[in-house]
């Protein structure tokens, strides 16, 4: 395995960890909008943010290598192929995960906006 391919496995690596934690802000997000704590709800809010560019950065150190996606993964040996589709998975559900709950979340402070109008 070259530089380049232990590097993106580190960085595809690190993403996930990254995406793991923005899932939990995610849930503790949930929690606070449901008991109305708005305050620490935008203190969260910077968290995430933080967060979110965190991945930014690891997205482009990704990006040489995901341009070049089909030819780098017919070089990989088998065992390097298994290993980088089982990352590529588990992000895939971990953002399954954050988008449906961020889309909870949405709805919930939308019925929370509604019942404060009316």
């Amino acid at each position: 395995m070259d530089e380049e391919m232990k590097g993106f496995l580190t960085d595809l690596d690190v993403q996930r960890g990254k995406y793991r934690l923005l899932l939990e802000l995610v849930k503790e997000q949930d929690a606070l909008i449901r008991a109305k704590q708005f305050d620490a709800l935008m203190r969260l809010f910077e968290r995430k943010r933080a967060v979110m560019e965190e991945i930014e950065q690891v997205e482009r150190r990704m990006a040489p290598v995901k341009a070049k996606w089909p030819e780098v993964r017919e070089a990989m040996a088998e065992g390097e192929r298994k290993e980088v589709e089982t990352l590529l998975n588990d992000v895939g559900e971990l953002l399954k995960e954050l988008l449906h709950l961020e889309e909870e979340g949405r709805r919930t402070m939308e019925e929370q906006q509604k019942g404060n109008a009316g």
